[in-house]
């Protein structure tokens, strides 16, 4: 086993769960460990216990126990047994009994303290500890339980002293054998509870590293310091502890909860990591049904899907567990809270002061389950209620830092951080915020207007100021028209020039998959500078982020994700219908294969993916249903929709009092209506890894041609021939002469490369009516392209694209297809046409749409051209080849005004150098707009450019203005001795100091992540 003391423990993640959960009690072969002796029964059922053999382990307990019924570790051992395994009130009744006879067992008090502390028994706890640490004034475990309970009914000042002193006794080097790897555990536990820096890394350093060496199998340790790990962001090296126990034991629930949760934040795992996870937590319950934490964290999962009806079961199965669990409490009150049953959530709020003096965890919980739902004002508010509630209570610190930055309360914001920071330096999120913070207070710049402020880089202000604030206030006017709503101003729109900057600000750490998010009033994206062309548009983002701004605001926050992101991506398409998202293919796909989501559980598709494209389908899922209310029922019903929903009433009953229908009926209804929409392209659906399975329970209920040949089709994507002979036999019974058949035997051809049966199935295929026109004539068009027969690979790519015109991306792009066509060919006419098409479909095409640029200012056709330009600076506004080409475009237009503007930023950026040419027409626009001296100075720059340019000399004589002198010729000098170097040496230096980049904080990296990459 690796030593952790070199291990960075300031690195990690963050999880809401994380922060609340509790320490497990130190349940786990708590006596000194005994000789293994075959005739000893107490010291086999501890090595039973230590193997996970729980019943074998209880039932060696009960027998020491009945021979000898005073047995002390015979009865700890019974506790133990119990207390693992989720018999709480058993365990509590037989201690409470035994100890009526046996008093004097300081060690069966702890115990019971223990399990008191587990189901919320607190006075009892604090007496049973107190009993045990009076019988034994050493007993460190027992102290440290005390120190956890005062902490968590208020009495933070009695704790702290506590586990102070504690502290102070074990930092002194202790003698061989003085103490166990129990009271090095104990103690570390006490440490964690506290919280400060100096006393976790001693923990880390001294404690749990001395515990190791002591008994390197003692599971509190691996618990508690995998605990550690978690509670501090360090993901990594908490999984790495967790599983170097499980080797030992792979049934200790606590261990198992442990791996879960570390689960839920591994990277490499994608949509899998939520059921790995379940399947832990499945194995926690099976032997601890009453894991209070696992029905804790099950009640979270539910609410960040809205499924409030099953969080409410979960968290109320542990509530009668343990019903002063104040995080389980906070979790419950949020959701009676979003579901503004607020009677229901006061009784809590109210409960929450009966348990603890000092209830800030239960206000900071209610903040940070709201806060995944858009309601960052009210999850500001209730952060600074918890603080209200223990101004020592610092995770409620960060809460508030970061709800206030969501909010655009940016000197807020920092102070709570920096508040939260000073006690918590581990706590990497909020370590990033206040270096970015810092970063942008030297590197950015502020623009302030009526209803938006900008902040952006200051190298990048004179690129983005004018179209950011242009489009901006056009999105303004247009769909505050539209939605009939005003929203809150100033609007704050942050550019960031850096993917881990932007990444930093919107979640605290770098590596968030996203190029854009809204908080309401606050929207943060990455600029042009940060954005592949490939990837999106910074323009596109802006749009589609400023829209939620409208459906948050107009909604108070309270709108399911399915329907904020559905309208976003509709208002994308309302700007440039050529902004369409290309994923049709993949919604079809899904529709026709029974993959697409009720609206009831459409939400969880975005929180728990179970595919790996499944949230981008979420967003055009969503989008499609947008349409398919505005196309049945006007778009007054949306805007119906977005009201009741602003008035707080849960989806049913919005559903119901907009449209009349159940969720479900409106289902029935949609799902018609996208049959209907995208039946009509002749594309066979995309094959799953399920497909098969799927369609072998369908063959079973009925035998059709079309599910054997779509089976036979599935087994020869995986190479399976024998299934794709057997299963096309089977069609071939039922339908010997199917085009569906034929289909698929073109497929097998082209597989084993004979082109010539291929092309006969597939035109045989086509003459028959099959569905998939698509498949059947692209293989064509590729048989023809083997041919060499060029006019009918072109004639069966157009067939292909009437069968499936939005092929531009998915399953193969026709569009590429036929362009590289006609440029090999050398029909340029044809070549620009499609790629006219193509761009009218995908606007990410940044290449292509330079090649139309190109041609369309060789031809003069300024009328193309300019919206062409416009489309590249959505893309890309800091490539050097645009502003020339648009300077043209707007001369040749009549548009001045915009040369002169246009002319201006490129003369003040370094990655221009003006022509001559341009600074012909830019001259002449200064003329035409009154500038007659400015119009004199570009002349004169042009004719420095170039000498023999007859135009600009003839301008500048009818302007009376002076010819340039040409520049001197200088005689070569000998430099001084050290003068060349030192010339050389200032050519080197920047005009300004670059900016210190802020040095982000992130979780290590995974060993198993690592491995897999």
């Amino acid at each position: 086993m690796s030593t952790r003391k070199n291990r960075d423990i300031l690195a990690g993640i963050f999880l809401l769960f994380v922060l609340l959960w509790t320490f497990p009690a130190l349940s786990g072969e708590s006596a000194p460990k005994p000789d293994d002796s075959d005739e000893d029964i107490v010291a086999d059922g501890w090595k039973a216990y230590r193997e996970g053999k729980y019943k074998d382990a209880g039932e060696l307990f009960e027998e020491a126990l009945e021979e000898d019924p005073s047995d002390v570790k015979a009865m700890e051992g019974i506790l133990e047994v119990e207390l693992i395994t989720g018999k709480y009130k058993t365990a509590q009744k037989r201690a409470e009994e035994w100890l009526k006879k046996n008093g004097k067992a300081d060690r069966v008090w702890t115990v019971l303290g223990e399990i008191g502390n587990t189901v919320g028994n607190y006075d009892n706890a604090m007496q049973a500890f107190r009993k045990a640490i009076e019988i034994k004034s050493d007993n460190f475990r027992a102290q440290a339980g005390l120190a956890e309970v005062l902490q968590y009914v208020g009495l933070k000042e009695n704790s702290s002293e506590i586990i102070l002193e504690l502290y102070d006794i074990f930092s002194e080097e202790a003698g061989p054998g003085k103490y166990s790897a129990e009271d090095y555990v104990s103690v570390g536990r006490a440490c964690i509870v506290l919280g400060e820096p100096e006393l976790l890394h001693d923990t880390n350093d001294v404690l749990f590293e001395k515990a190791l060496e002591l008994d390197p199998a003692y599971a509190p340790l691996f618990v508690s310091w995998g605990m550690l790990f978690l509670n501090k962001y360090n993901y990594p090296h908490a999984k790495q502890t967790f599983k170097e126990y499980i080797e030992k034991n792979d049934n200790h629930p606590d261990i198992n909860f442990g791996m879960a949760l570390g689960t839920l934040q591994t990277r490499y795992l994608g949509q899998k990591r939520i059921p790995e996870a379940m399947k832990l937590v499945d194995k926690v319950l099976a032997v601890n049904p009453n894991h209070i934490d696992s029905h804790i964290l099950l009640g979270y999962l539910a609410l960040v899907d809205t499924l409030h009806d099953e969080a409410r079961d979960h968290l109320n199965e542990a509530l009668k567990i343990n019903p002063n669990r104040l995080d389980a409490l906070g979790m419950l009150a949020a959701s009676y809270w979003l579901r503004r049953e607020m009677a229901q959530h006061d009784r809590l709020a109210k409960r929450a002061l009966e348990i603890s003096t000092r209830p800030a965890e239960f206000y900071d919980t209610v903040a940070g389950v709201i806060q995944n739902k858009f309601r960052y004002r009210e999850a500001y508010e209730y952060a600074k209620k918890a603080i209200s509630k223990d101004d020592t209570y610092w995770p409620a610190y960060y809460t508030a830092g970061a709800n206030a930055l969501r909010l655009g309360l940016t000197e807020e914001g920092r102070s709570y951080l920096e508040n939260a920071f000073e006690t918590d330096t581990f706590n990497v999120r909020c370590y990033n915020a206040l270096q970015l913070m810092d970063y942008m207070d030297r590197e950015y710049e502020t623009i302030r207007g009526k209803h938006f402020t900008l902040r952006m880089k200051t190298s990048e202000v004179l690129f983005l100021k004018h179209i950011a604030q242009a489009h901006l206030e056009s999105y303004l006017v247009d769909m505050t028209r539209r939605y009939k709503m005003t929203p809150r101003y100033p609007i704050t729109v942050e550019f960031f020039a850096d993917h881990k900057d932007f990444s930093a600000r919107t979640v605290g750490l770098p590596g968030i998959g996203a190029s854009g998010a809204c908080f309401g009033e606050l929207v943060t994206q990455i600029s042009p500078r940060a954005m592949s062309p490939a990837i999106a548009s910074w323009i596109v983002t802006m749009r589609h982020e400023f829209a939620h701004v409208i459906t948050l605001q107009k909604t108070r926050n309270r709108i399911p994700r399915w329907f904020t992101e559905g309208l976003s991506v509709y208002e994308e398409v309302q700007f440039k219908s050529s902004w369409q998202r290309l994923d049709d293919y993949m919604f079809l796909s899904a529709l026709f294969e029974g993959k697409l989501l009720p609206l009831k559980k459409l939400d969880s598709g975005f929180t728990k993916p179970k595919w790996r494209m499944q949230v981008l389908l979420c967003y055009y899922h969503g989008y499609v249903i947008v349409e398919f209310i505005k196309q049945k029922y006007g778009f007054e019903k949306i805007n119906e929709l977005l009201a009741a929903f602003g008035k707080g009433l849960v989806l049913e009953k919005a559903i119901e009092s907009v449209f009349g229908q159940t969720p479900d009926e409106f289902d029935e209804d949609f799902f018609a209506y996208a049959k209907k929409r995208y039946g009509k392209y002749r594309v066979a659906p995309h094959i799953w890894p399920d497909t098969v399975s799927r369609l072998k329970i369908s063959i079973e209920k009925e035998k059709t041609v079309e599910k054997y040949a779509r089976l036979a089709r599935a087994y020869l994507r995986s190479g399976k021939d024998a299934d794709v002979e057997i299963n096309l036999h089977r069609a071939m019974k039922i339908d010997k002469d199917s085009p569906e058949v034929h289909l698929v035997q073109g497929l097998r051809f082209m597989g084993k490369g004979e082109r010539g049966k291929a092309k006969k199935a597939f035109n045989k295929a086509i003459a028959m009516g099959v569905h998939d026109l698509f498949t059947a004539h692209v293989n064509l068009a590729l048989i023809a392209k083997k041919e060499e027969k060029p006019e009918v690979q072109e004639n069966e790519l157009l067939a292909a694209l009437e069968a499936f015109p939005r092929a531009a991306r998915q399953p193969v792009n026709v569009y590429a297809m036929l362009v590289a066509l006609y440029k090999k060919q050398n029909q340029n006419d044809k070549m620009i046409d499609m790629l006219e098409k193509w761009c009218a479909l995908d606007y990410k095409r940044l290449g292509q749409r330079k090649i139309l640029a190109k041609h369309y200012l060789e031809k003069k056709m300024y009328e193309k051209l300019e919206p062409i330009l416009e489309d590249l600076t959505f893309l890309n506004p800091f490539d050097n080849s645009i502003a020339p080409m648009m300077v043209e475009c707007y001369y040749a237009g009549g548009e001045y005004e915009e040369v002169v503007r246009l002319s201006d930023l490129m003369a003040r950026q370094k990655i221009y150098k003006l022509s001559a040419k341009i600074l012909i027409m830019q001259a002449e626009s200064y003329e035409k707009t009154g500038r007659r001296k400015d119009a004199i100075k570009s002349l004169q720059d042009a004719v420095t450019k170039e000498r023999d340019n007859e135009k600009a000399k003839k301008l500048l004589e009818e302007l009376g203005g002076e010819m340039p002198k040409p520049p001197e010729e200088k005689e070569d000098e000998e430099p001084e001795e050290g003068e060349e170097k030192e010339k050389k040496e200032k050519v080197k230096q920047p005009d300004k100091e670059p900016a210190e980049r802020p040095d982000y904080e992130k979780p290590d990296k995974d060993p198993d992540e690592q491995e897999k990459e």
